[in-house]
Parts: structure tokens; C-alpha cells; sequence
């Protein structure tokens, strides 16, 4: 600070919107994402059960692996109903076709 004066930011915890949005969901078919430093599949199968959802996908991040900024990255899939995983790696157009082509499979069956 040019004055020299110190200045402080009081935080406040967020809501989580998307354990709000799982637990109103009725029939909707809610997809969360996240993003996890470590066991990204313990991790990312607790939050699809905890909050509620019918899939996630996760990327991974930590040393060596990047989901900002890089031109690729790598998701896993986890959907409620089959409880299977698949692992993608590709441009983050790629994945994004392949998550919306993943849904609509899921809602084809509901």
C-alpha cells in the first residue's frame, strides 16, 4: 500500500449453490463440475451423492496436471445411475461435446 497503512478484507463463506440446486432439483437432471488437488475419484463421487446429483465431471489439478489455461485437459465422468467412470483427455471443445452428448444419453433413458 503506497499509504502504509494496512487494509483488511473480511470474508464470508458462499453459499453452496450447488447442493441448493440438488436439493429443489424434483426431475431436473443436474450436472455439478468440479475441480479436485487430490483422489479426484473419492472426492468427486462424495459430491455427487452429497449433493444430490445425477452426474459430475471432475478434472484433476496438482502438479504436472492443469485444467486453466492449457489447450487440453483430462475429466472423469461419474454418472449416479450407472456409477461408472470414464476417463477423457481432449481440447476442452471436444469434452465439452462429449459431456453434452453424455447427458443427453442419460435423459434418453429417464
Amino acid at each position: 500500500m503506497k499509504s502504509g497503512r494496512r487494509v483488511s478484507v473480511a470474508l464470508v463463506p458462499n453459499p453452496d449453490i450447488l447442493a441448493e440446486v440438488g436439493r429443489k432439483k424434483g426431475s431436473r437432471f443436474v450436472v455439478g463440475f468440479a475441480l479436485e488437488t487430490e483422489d479426484l475419484e473419492r472426492n468427486a463421487r462424495k459430491k455427487l451423492i452429497e449433493k444430490n446429483l445425477d452426474m459430475i465431471v471432475a478434472n484433476a489439478t496438482g502438479p504436472g496436471k492443469s485444467a486453466f489455461g492449457a489447450g487440453t485437459t483430462t475429466v472423469m465422468i461419474i454418472d449416479r445411475c450407472s456409477f461408472g467412470k470414464k476417463i477423457h483427455r481432449g481440447s476442452k471443445k471436444e469434452l465439452s461435446g462429449m459431456i453434452i452428448d453424455r447427458i443427453e444419453e442419460r435423459m434418453a433413458v429417464l
